[in-house]
């Protein structure tokens, strides 16, 4: 077993719950990577629970079983829990973008929005998201810092070398 400390997210390996993240292989014929989703059901079994991904077409909501086919890495959640509410919240936000038929995907940069948006980018503002975006932009809307706010607090990402204030950890399986 694998583990770093670069993500805000701890990984249940067994088990997921609405609102969470989770990470798989994608293997194309030129390159091998990381795709992610984000859980908007749970029923029974893989089988009836959804999850929202983006790809060439734009946003999907796929069964759980096609996501852990491409060979999943574990499913995560923030450190400390988060309410019904706030998965919730997490979801609905998944869900707007995915009834947005105008955002589409984006090969290299997390998320492209409009020239001029408001001081916060809205889902009506996002011209196209790559799948790590889509999760990045569900928790961040709703206040759920993926990366943290940038040094001066106004946007998400600021980049630091050091990783040792990160507050979650990654495991692979």
């Amino acid at each position: 077993m694998r583990f770093t400390n670069i993500w805000r997210f701890w990984i249940y390996t067994q088990s997921y719950r609405k609102g969470d993240a989770s990470y798989t292989d994608f293997a194309s014929p030129y390159i091998q990577y990381y795709h992610a989703g984000l859980v908007g059901y749970v029923g029974s079994s893989d089988n009836t629970s959804g999850i929202y991904e983006m790809d060439s077409e734009g946003c999907k909501y796929n069964t759980m079983s096609s996501h852990k086919d491409k060979g999943c890495y574990g499913v995560n959640t923030v450190e400390g829990d988060l309410s019904d509410s706030q998965r919730g919240s997490i979801v609905s936000t998944a869900s707007d973008i995915y009834n947005d038929p105008d955002i589409t995907y984006c090969w290299v940069d997390a998320l492209i929005y409009e020239s001029n948006p408001g001081t916060y980018v809205s889902v009506n503002e996002i011209d196209q998201l790559h799948c790590d975006g889509l999760v990045e932009y569900c928790y961040e809307w709703n206040n759920q810092w993926v990366w943290g706010r940038t040094d001066n607090g106004q946007s998400s990402g600021t980049s630091h070398d050091d990783y040792s204030a990160s507050v979650g950890t990654t495991y692979y399986y």
